[in-house]
């Protein structure tokens, strides 16, 4: 695959042999126009999305719930959304009307998916571009800029929401929520629900807090930059910046040197676990952990 003239945005992968992303190509953001094409690698090869728009990708998500078929959920921030139906090829595109803020991430939990945004905003989709507002919102003793910019959860009645300011809140699909006393004044950038029982979330300054209910702490990881996703793989904690992938061993983040041959992701941004696998995706990267080792997927 050619992406040399054009950059990943936003991606979901239900199975190492099956990721779903959105790019966009680089020759139109230069003229200033947002725009998205959507790809799915599947069983080594590319199929492309004939449906293009307008606007820029920032997150995606697919479930599958029982008896149904996969849906695959991508949106920009925005308020645009776009979901396809891979069974049908059934094709849904608009805007989030239920909205009122600029929105950043998406994920899935018990086969249903939510999205987070400024505003402390969070949606949970009902159906087919059906989708119902949950979030505690912006209060009248807010100071500053207020949003999450991440969202995971052990279950529907147990989500954890990130971002501006260090917050970090609990709550449920019915909207009970409550902010938890943070550790932190660094803006936290993901969130991840982990394996271990416990929620670790990532932001600036190489910050990363680890908790759950109303207990948390800050981790020294030994790193400074800015750390961008967190994810659970395999009994492991993996965390990306703008360039390195990294690996928490005790207490430290230190950089995941697992790579077949010489070949190194050049950005990540980006991690999009897998039932059997995690991809890290960078504007220019796609490579994927699996058999404990990473490779390139393009």
């Amino acid at each position: 695959m050619n992406h040399s003239e054009s950059t990943f945005l936003a991606g979901c992968a239900p199975f190492y042999d099956y990721c779903f992303v959105a790019k966009a190509l680089d020759e139109l953001s230069a003229k200033g126009l947002n725009n998205s094409t959507f790809l799915c690698f599947v069983d080594g090869g590319v199929e492309k999305v004939p449906t293009s728009v307008g606007w820029a990708a920032v997150a995606a998500a697919t479930v599958k719930p029982p008896g149904q078929q996969r849906v695959f959920v991508f949106i920009g921030a925005g308020r645009d959304m776009f979901e396809i139906n891979t069974e049908t090829l059934r094709q849904a595109e608009g805007e989030l009307h239920q909205a009122r803020h600029a929105l950043a991430a998406l994920t899935a939990v018990n086969h249903v998916v939510l999205a987070c945004g400024m505003g402390r905003e969070v949606l949970v989709r009902d159906g087919p571009a059906q989708w119902r507002a949950i979030g505690p919102g912006p209060r009248p003793d807010d100071h500053g800029v207020v949003g999450f910019e991440g969202l995971h959860g052990f279950s529907l009645d147990e989500l954890y929401a990130v971002g501006w300011q260090g917050e970090v809140w609990r709550g449920d699909v019915q909207g009970r929520w409550a902010r938890i006393d943070s550790p932190t004044s660094a803006n936290l950038n993901a969130v991840c629900c982990a394996a271990d029982g416990q929620v670790y979330a990532v932001g600036d300054g190489g910050m990363l807090v680890r908790g759950r209910g109303d207990l948390w702490e800050t981790v020294d990881t030994g790193r400074g930059e800015t750390l961008q996703d967190v994810a659970d793989f395999g009994g492991e904690v993996f965390v990306v910046s703008d360039f390195h992938i990294l690996r928490l061993l005790g207490d430290r983040l230190v950089p995941d040197d697992r790579f077949d041959g010489d070949a190194r992701p050049g950005s990540c941004l980006r991690l999009l676990p897998a039932e059997d696998g995690l991809y890290s995706l960078g504007p220019k990267d796609l490579y994927l952990f699996r058999d404990g080792r990473w490779r390139s997927a393009i």
